[in-house]
């Protein structure tokens, strides 16, 4: 099986990024500013990403921002990424966000957040895993018609 063209993925995919709305939830000012530089890669609009520090603010901003997208990180202050990820999908408005975590957690802990998350990435991580990852994951979601992200292509 031939690996995937991820180059022209991105390309198909850039009207959908010039419209996404990301959510970044990461208590690392470091790792916010690195996945935005991703997301931009990307062609998301710097003014379409937005971060919290931790689950809680997540959630309390989250339908001011109304993200498509979220990639969080699992170990955070106040609330972590797993209490956030279930807090999310209990509301009906917020089960279409495609919700990426990136942790250094266990194999063993990633089983009880598999309900709730969409994709995990294992720390150490590299950027253009990253990439690949949000761009596997989009596309999953544009060729699916009944997906909100479906309905912008």
């Amino acid at each position: 099986m031939n690996a995937p063209n991820f180059d022209l993925i991105k390309e198909k995919l850039q009207p959908v990024f010039a419209s996404l709305h990301v959510m970044v939830v990461d208590d690392m000012p470091m790792n916010i500013d690195s996945y935005r530089l991703i997301l931009q890669g990307l062609g998301i609009d710097r003014g379409n990403i937005s971060a919290a520090t931790n689950g809680l603010k997540a959630l309390t901003t989250i339908n001011s921002t109304r993200p498509d997208l979220i990639l969080s990180d699992w170990n955070m202050p106040v609330m972590d990424g797993l209490t956030f990820a279930k807090n999310l999908r209990k509301t009906e408005l917020h089960k279409d966000i495609v919700l990426i975590m990136i942790t250094a957690e266990s194999e063993a802990d990633l089983e009880d957040a598999r309900p709730y998350v969409n994709a995990f990435l294992r720390k150490p991580v590299q950027n253009a895993v990253i990439e690949k990852m949000i761009l596997s994951v989009v596309a999953k979601r544009v060729a699916d018609p009944n997906h909100p992200m479906g309905k912008k292509r």
